[in-house]
């Protein structure tokens, strides 16, 4: 197998940031999320309806080999969203044949798959080695909480200056799917944490898309995808804090000020960074 030069961190968000912007990829986690698992190697990615999958009816994933798209996209979009999601934690090898198998392909899409998941910087493949989470480094983490902090407090001060009503209830739906899950059990599961995972990406969609700025939504969108695998990390730790300064910014933008939503959207990517940075210094192994 041709084994693609790996980009440094920052070049990887800069390609991907140009991919998206260019081919318009699809969000991830407005599709359908999978979990496929193998026993022998100690990572699940079990297929289940995503947030607003019932919306369009979707009860059953369909298996990525009865798609219409390009089955290398819908293999790249499946373990993509496992890694955004913390079910892949970094370091963790990716076996081409057992990723076809449970995907329900051949190995020459993964293959594919794994090679665009290695330009967006997602997955490291080395000779005789085979293919790997990436890990993400204390700096390149550091450096993405400092851009998207920028992002979304613009993105939180857009949308208060002209909220809508319908965009409103689309962020109150998250929240209370959210509340549900927290207040359900005392002690969160992997599919809650997971569940969680893809409300809070749409959270931050939701509030960027009812800013109606086209170009810091398609600049944010692939950051978005980088941070929220580190995220995927903090909120394990702070879900009820998460979720609690979601639900500020949300009535920072009903009230429609501005700065106030600015500044608590800030905060919460802020407070985000602190908590993973300590974390990863007390944990040293990069699975967070």
């Amino acid at each position: 197998m041709r084994v693609i030069a790996p980009c440094r961190p920052l070049e990887a968000l800069l390609l991907h940031t140009v991919m998206y912007t260019v081919a318009k990829m699809q969000v991830a986690g407005l599709g359908t999320r999978t979990r496929v698992q193998h026993a022998s190697v100690g990572w699940s990615l079990e297929a289940h309806a995503m947030v607003g999958d019932s919306a369009r009816g979707t009860t059953t994933p369909t298996p990525v080999g009865d798609t219409h798209r390009a089955l290398h996209e819908v293999a790249a979009e499946r373990i993509r969203t496992a890694i955004l999601n913390g079910t892949l934690f970094p370091g963790e090898r990716l076996v081409e044949d057992r990723l076809a198998q449970e995907l329900n392909v051949s190995r020459h899409p993964v293959r594919e798959a794994l090679r665009t998941l290695q330009l967006e910087g997602f997955v490291d493949i080395e000779p005789r080695r085979g293919a790997t989470v990436s890990r993400v480094s204390t700096e390149e983490a550091s450096e993405l909480f400092e851009v998207l902090s920028a992002l979304d407090g613009l993105a939180a001060r857009s949308a208060a200056t002209s909220p809508e009503t319908g965009e409103i209830a689309e962020i109150d739906a998250v929240l209370a799917s959210a509340t549900t899950i927290l207040e359900g059990s005392t002690s969160l599961s992997p599919t809650d944490l997971a569940d969680l995972a893809d409300l809070n990406r749409r959270f931050h969609i939701l509030v960027t898309q009812a800013g109606r700025n086209r170009q810091l939504l398609d600049t944010i969108t692939p950051l978005r995808e980088r941070i929220q695998w580190i995220q995927a990390a903090v909120n394990r730790r702070r879900p009820e804090l998460s979720w609690s300064e979601h639900r500020s910014i949300r009535d920072a933008i009903v009230r429609g000020d501005a700065d106030n939503a600015e500044s608590l959207a800030r905060f919460h990517i802020e407070a985000a960074r602190i908590t993973y940075l300590a974390q990863r210094s007390s944990a040293g192994d990069g699975r967070l």
